[in-house]
């Protein structure tokens, strides 16, 4: 379940999830998945 997103329109950014017991974890793209989307957002 997220609890908060903080991604922005480019995609880059955090979504803070929590387990079922309420802990929570930080998920954001790898670097090199920021560097693909990079890549195809100059080559349009």
């Amino acid at each position: 379940m997220a609890s908060a997103d903080h991604r922005k329109p480019d995609g880059s950014g955090w979504v803070i999830l929590a387990d079922p017991e309420g802990n929570e974890f930080c998920a954001l793209r790898s670097e090199s998945d920021r560097a693909e989307q990079e890549r195809r957002t100059q080559g349009r």
